[in-house]
């Protein structure tokens, strides 16, 4: 019986670690998740970093030193969050909204890095679209070899304060990678047509996965569109929720602490 017991723990634990290590090796979205999608003049936008898989996360432990970016843009100007930013908290931003209007939240983290196997890597790239990178392993008989990633995630918020909605959500505020939408989302509806560009060094980028989902009613849904020549794609908003937008480029890295660099793109939005 003791035997039973201590294999059935055995049993326990190594499930657990597997899932854990599942998750981790699939978890590659990440994104700003507020508290709720929509405030009044007066409330409190609070923000987490999160990291998931198939628009479900975890809180992201990220410090102060890894934050290059954390800004509110809004019709009365930017507003600079990063020294108010709490590491290790529920909620790493509170901001009070003082006034009414569309609000964009920014931020650019770096010295993320992450080391695969082989067998991982090659997921990771396949699942994101990154043919070029695949190509290129491939060239340099380099398929099988395990490797390392440096990554710079470029994250956008928006969300919608009181009724007046403004044009805050098409600024193109500078991020390596950034997404930005040609009609605020925050005003869309089910059945509307709404185009994403996809800036990389502030040019389009042509042929990148994008991969998109919504959560609504405990259901998830995900389309996944490859951009335009002139970086854009057309999406159909499908119905209310929580909508996260993601991208990945990734490029050869430059230093010495991996091979590869890559800029994680991605805008989140919430539809009533």
């Amino acid at each position: 019986m003791e035997l039973v017991i201590r294999m059935v723990k055995g049993f326990v634990v190594f499930l657990g670690a597997f899932l854990f290590f599942g998750f981790q090796l699939q978890a590659q979205e990440i994104w700003l998740q507020p508290n709720k999608i929509q405030y009044k003049a007066g409330d409190t936008l609070k923000i987490s970093f999160q990291r998931g898989v198939n628009f479900d996360g975890r809180r992201l432990n990220v410090s102060k030193s890894q934050v290059e970016r954390l800004e509110l843009h809004q019709a009365s100007g930017v507003q600079n969050l990063a020294s108010d930013m709490i590491e290790n908290a529920k909620f790493n931003v509170s901001v009070p909204l003082e006034s009414e209007g569309t609000k964009l939240v920014v931020a650019q983290t770096s010295g993320n890095t992450v080391k695969y196997t082989a067998g991982e890597f090659n997921v990771f790239l396949k699942d994101n679209g990154l043919d070029e990178v695949i190509s290129r392993r491939a060239d340099t008989n380099a398929s099988n070899n395990p490797a390392t990633e440096s990554f710079t995630t470029c994250e956008k918020l928006l969300v919608q304060a009181g009724g007046t909605k403004d044009n805050s959500f098409e600024k193109v505020v500078g991020l390596p990678l950034e997404i930005i939408p040609d009609k605020n989302p925050l005003a869309l509806k089910k059945g509307d047509v709404v185009h994403f560009k996809i800036l990389f060094q502030g040019k389009p980028l042509f042929g990148a996965k994008v991969r998109i989902w919504n959560y609504y009613d405990h259901l998830t849904t995900t389309q996944n569109i490859f951009t335009q020549q002139d970086g854009t794609i057309e999406m159909i908003i499908s119905g209310a929720g929580s909508w996260l937008v993601n991208v990945v480029k990734m490029i050869p890295a430059k230093d010495g602490n991996a091979e590869w660099q890559s800029y994680r793109g991605s805008l989140m939005f919430g539809i009533r």
